[in-house]
């Protein structure tokens, strides 16, 4: 089975029959139970009514057994005689009374009870419950002596005290009580009661194949609701690998699923902006090579053909667009490897006061030729710390460099180191004609560059922020830029102490 939206379905549709079931099943225990439970209490309640109307009737219960059981189609075993008197038969009460059998006139004492019913033939409910339904219930006196058998006792048995405790007490006349025993047989169900009990199974059957249907339907457009997005989000990823662009996958839910297709949509929208971001750095190293490249070819073509004479001035500027080239591969090669996580650094303690002075003194020939001030700021307590001393220099003559190239004449770099917390601080600043705010969020994009006719100096490559930050996150730190337009930028490395 390889299609989901089918195995939701049928998950869906299983569940909800295993709980239909279950439930079908205890309902149809519990009125099971609840039927025979009453049927059982009809029965008995019936039975008594019959003891008391034919006590009533007959002033004793001699041959009442024997009633009972041919109405209930049962043979009745007959009562054990009393020393020198004949058995009981069904026609001749045991002690007084008129013949059993026969209808005794109304309102005399062989009435046979209550409304003109005969014992064992069942009020409303009777033909139900005893007539029909069983069971056969019994009686004995006071004594304990069996005057009516329930199939498991004979008349005129004497029980065992702990039968006694287990039948349940009743009083028949104010004379006269005695003892109800339990059904001695297995009920029988009749034809009502079955019929009953058929339209109760049939109703829960029904009642199954609606709730099949219903889990079916629900079913189906659950699946349906949940799989139209994965479906979609299965065919954008297929276009995906083929690399066509599309648009966003509506987000119809805020539950997994949409969250899924937000993440989806989010990650699409990163790929297409960092393939952007590809296609453009491809276009900036071929714009960066070129120039370098060209201006070399072209000297060398012209001295080649004899247009031009080889100068000190001509191979100088042919050497510096050489180290240019250099640079510029050198610093892809660094952004190559921090990419891939496979830049190397060497950490040693380094005294951060020494390394702010040696990034100063790097720059201090070039600083004195425009005019700005370059200087390490002293403090009380300035901290060793653990890094890759030369990575580290790196950074700070990439940012010393840029502050200079934007600082006018008269101007100032200040170098400095802070301690805040579990962190050091160093922070260059500068005087310079600071950065446009909308420039700032695209600062440490690879080849982005301010406006290049604010540059007093040599033209960047654009790669020089970027590489800062790769190397200081590969120390476990962040850079942070803040600068105003017209009033200067201040750079601001945090490393861990350790």
């Amino acid at each position: 089975m390889r299609s989901l939206t089918l195995k939701v379905i049928l998950a869906f549709v299983v569940v909800c029959l295993v709980q239909a079931l279950i439930v079908a099943v205890l309902v149809r225990d519990s009125t099971r139970q609840s039927f025979d439970r009453f049927v059982e209490e009809e029965a008995l309640r019936i039975f008594t009514e019959d003891v008391v109307s034919y006590y009533e009737a007959n002033g004793s219960l001699d041959g009442l057994s024997a009633i009972l059981a041919r109405n209930q189609g049962r043979p009745s075993r007959p009562p054990k005689p009393a020393d020198g008197e004949r058995p009981s038969t069904g026609g001749e009460p045991r002690r007084g009374g008129p013949p059993i059998g026969r209808e005794p006139e109304r309102g005399g004492p062989g009435r046979a009870g209550p409304e003109g019913r005969r014992p064992g033939q069942g009020g409303p409910s009777g033909g139900l419950t005893r007539a029909r339904r069983g069971p056969i219930y019994g009686f004995a006196d006071s004594e304990g002596e069996v005057v009516i058998s329930n199939g498991k006792y004979r008349v005129g048995e004497v029980l065992a005290a702990e039968v006694i405790k287990k039948s349940r007490s009743v009083d028949i006349s104010p004379g006269y009580s005695g003892y109800i025993l339990e059904p001695g047989i297995e009920p029988v169900i009749n034809p009502e009661a079955r019929a009953f009990l058929d339209k109760t199974d049939n109703a829960l059957g029904i009642a199954l194949g609606g709730g099949f249907l219903i889990a079916l339907l629900i079913g189906a457009l659950f699946a349906r609701t949940y799989m139209k997005p994965l479906r979609e989000l299965t065919a954008a990823t297929q276009e995906l690998s083929k690399g066509t662009t599309h648009k966003p996958i509506e987000v119809r839910t805020r539950d997994e699923i949409g969250l899924l297709t937000d993440s989806f949509n989010q990650m699409v929208a990163e790929l297409d902006r960092v393939n952007q971001s590809r296609k453009q750095m491809t276009a900036d190293i071929a714009h960066e090579l070129r120039s370098p490249l060209g201006i070399l070819t072209g000297y060398l073509e012209a001295f080649q053909g004899g247009d031009l004479q080889p100068s000190p001035e001509r191979l100088k500027t042919m050497f510096s667009e050489a180290k240019h080239l250099e640079r510029l591969i050198e610093d892809l090669r660094v952004l190559a490897l921090a990419d891939a996580g496979e830049l190397q650094l060497y950490f040693k303690e380094v005294s951060v006061k020494d390394l702010l002075l040696r990034a100063s003194s790097a720059f201090e020939q070039a600083a004195a030729e425009h005019s700005v001030e370059v200087k390490v700021e002293e403090s009380l307590a300035i901290p060793s710390l653990r890094l890759d001393e030369e990575r580290m220099m790196q950074v700070l003559n990439n940012l010393i460099g840029n502050a200079l190239r934007y600082t006018s004449s008269e101007g100032s770099i200040i170098l400095s180191v802070h301690t805040l917390g579990n962190q050091v601080e160093l922070r260059v600043e500068d005087t310079g004609s600071g950065i446009p705010s909308a420039s700032l969020p695209h600062i440490f994009e690879r080849f982005y560059k301010v406006d290049s006719s604010r540059s007093n100096h040599l033209e960047t490559s654009g790669l020089g922020l970027p590489i800062a930050k790769s190397i200081v996150e590969a120390h476990r730190g962040s850079i942070e830029i803040v600068s105003e337009e017209g009033r200067g930028t201040t750079v601001s490395i945090l490393l861990p102490l350790e």
